[in-house]
């Protein structure tokens, strides 16, 4: 049976196995990009999750090159005329929830006693569903810093090289010819650079491939 501890430690794992992963060397720290996006979302409620499920959307969003922070049930897609695609595994969320309820005890009073309420749910991410109208994530201009260099990126677009920007993650791909990008908006400054110098770095490392 899943109870809090269960998915709580299931986190934990998936957290430590991400933090294995992490070269120091790299210039942002893992979910950084996904920060930049804002928290994962409901859009058919518009309800921010929150706590540990926080973490565990935001481990499954990098871990499966989601592109987007909202997440919602099957039923919820449903409702909204939209179809979770055959084959899809849907991620872990809990509710948790303290309820006040009153009793009466031994001396025949009322009191007030508490009842926690424990529920999972899974959710399914706007990427891994057809039929819905969507806006792609949270990511708002004055949440982007990057700075565009003309003379670079003239220079990139003269090497005749494809580039795309889409998943939360930098990669360049052989057998398609191409190169992915993270959004400009997932770039933050570090401590190393700023946003501009990081995004600008890790598009002309790609391009050396």
């Amino acid at each position: 049976m899943t109870n809090k501890t269960d998915i709580h430690q299931e986190v934990t794992n998936q957290i430590i196995d991400l933090l294995d992963k992490v070269n120091l060397e790299e210039y942002e720290p893992p979910f950084a990009g996904l920060a930049a996006q804002g928290l994962p979302i409901n859009p058919t409620t518009d309800h921010r999750y929150q706590g540990i499920n926080i973490l565990s959307l935001w481990f499954n969003q990098q871990s499966k090159n989601f592109t987007s922070n909202q997440w919602a049930t099957f039923k919820q897609w449903k409702d909204n005329s939209a179809q979770v695609r055959k084959g899809e595994k849907g991620s872990r969320i809990i509710f948790y929830k303290t309820l006040l309820k009153s009793e009466e005890n031994a001396k025949g009073e009322e009191e007030e006693i508490k009842i926690q309420m424990l529920k999972t749910y899974t959710v399914f991410n706007v990427n891994q569903v057809d039929g819905y109208e969507h806006q792609e994530g949270e990511l708002l201009p004055e949440n982007d810093k990057v700075e565009r260099i003309k003379l670079v990126d003239e220079f990139c677009k003269n090497t005749g090289a494809e580039i795309k920007h889409g998943e939360n993650r930098a990669y360049y791909r052989s057998d398609s010819d191409f190169i992915n990008m993270p959004h400009t908006s997932a770039f933050l400054d570090t401590a190393q650079a700023d946003a501009t110098e990081n995004y600008y770095a890790t598009l002309l490392h790609e391009l050396t491939h």
